[in-house]
């Protein structure tokens, strides 16, 4: 699942014509045939006010009754040979919020004292917690547990059962553990491009900016930064990012980029950089370890051993970014995001799932960007809607 904003993200129309897109892949292609947009099959699109309005279980309900079928077993005939086929839901990916949504977690992360969907880890220890053992996770019994005492309080106010459900950090019941072997807390699974690309990418790049910026020696001038970024050369296709900001790394603004280009911007930098930082410099030194994390976590294939060496190497980040970035005093935020935790779950789910790079998001987004750029050419925001079911249904029918 995916959320498009149809309008100008930064004008008055923000939010009005957003829509929120469903799409599913056949995970028996092989990735180099699943990652094709040609693979990625449409399964529905609606207005996202009515979405939150209506719920999950009435859009979803003609694909969760497919899904029963499916789980049953279907006799079809092939070559005229007659078969019983199975199906399963593997895996749902997402941003944070689009999959606490479908999960029925907490979406905003900071509405619970349990902000994670895959362990019971309290805010407060988000901090001083950097491996995953160290955590209580979340299972299919205790997450039974906590949804019947929430169902079971349909009794209270709604003031006592508000309060426990931000206590577990849970709204009410998945739609989708009608399905026996579906676990909520482990088949919503972290997705690699919004947690690294859209999330930690684009917060460290900013403090480590403004921390070489403001330090008394090095005086970072952000226009030759810019400059040299502009000249820097690749043997492989590669998106150019453009020019940063000073204001918006001063005030820690997220950067309006796309994911690639956040990814294509690290790469730079640590190439850029390299001539004003020394390699003994610790934040410098911080950034290109997240980058060997980031660049590992895309690898193709794992061994034990290369999951035990980026579990020592995340937990080692972690426990520096805390150091490097702490937050002030009078803050209530934490210096480890809830992204920042997610890394620390990413070890499990390679076990699990396979390589994040068959499962992430990047190509649903590919899928999305060919039509938004419609919307941005024709200028035309009041019928955006109309004229991008029209053309989406019209290319999905020629692929």
């Amino acid at each position: 699942m995916d959320e498009v904003e149809l309008a100008n993200p930064l004008g008055s129309k923000k939010g009005k014509h957003k829509v929120s897109v469903f799409y599913w892949t056949l995970m028996n292609l092989p990735p180099k045939f699943r990652s094709s947009l040609r693979s990625i099959m449409l399964l529905g699109v609606l207005s996202s006010d009515l979405l939150k309005q209506r719920g999950t279980a009435v859009f979803l309900k003609s694909f969760l009754s497919d899904l029963i079928f499916l789980r049953d077993g279907v006799i079809l005939t092939v070559r005229n040979e007659s078969l019983k086929w199975y199906g399963i839901l593997l895996h749902f990916v997402g941003d944070i919020p689009a999959s606490n949504f479908i999960a029925e977690f907490k979406e905003g992360v900071g509405a619970a004292n349990l902000p994670c969907r895959s362990c019971m880890i309290i805010r407060n220890d988000l901090e001083t917690i950097h491996l995953e053992s160290d955590c209580i996770l979340r299972n299919k019994i205790s997450h039974e547990a906590q949804v019947s005492q929430i169902e079971c309080a349909e009794n209270q106010t709604a003031a006592q059962k508000d309060s426990i459900s931000t206590r577990f950090g849970v709204n009410c019941r998945c739609i989708f553990t009608i399905l026996e072997y579906f676990d909520a807390t482990k088949c919503f699974m972290h997705d690699l491009m919004h947690v690294s690309n859209e999330g930690i990418l684009n917060k460290e790049i900013a403090l480590l900016l403004k921390y070489l910026i403001e330090h008394p020696i090095i005086k970072l001038d952000l226009n030759i930064v810019n400059y040299k970024i502009s000249t820097v050369k690749s043997s492989r296709e590669c998106t150019i990012p453009p020019p940063i900001r000073k204001n918006e790394v001063l005030e820690l603004k997220k950067f309006s980029f796309s994911s690639s280009e956040i990814s294509s911007l690290s790469m730079c930098l640590a190439l850029v950089l390299g001539e004003f930082v020394s390699d003994d410099d610790v934040h410098y030194a911080n950034f290109l370890l997240l980058l060997e994390i980031l660049a590992s976590l895309q690898s193709y294939q794992f061994s034990e051993q290369d999951l035990q060496m980026l579990a020592k190497n995340i937990e080692l980040h972690n426990r520096n970014h805390v150091l490097l970035y702490p937050k002030p005093l009078d803050s209530d935020s934490k210096s480890i995001t809830p992204k920042h935790h997610s890394l620390l779950h990413f070890i499990s789910q390679i076990k699990m799932f396979g390589p994040p790079r068959y499962s992430w998001c990047m190509r649903y987004e590919s899928l999305n960007s060919k039509f938004k750029k419609i919307m941005r050419r024709n200028s035309n925001f009041i019928t955006s809607l109309s004229l991008w079911l029209h053309t989406i249904r019209n290319s999905l029918a020629y692929t």
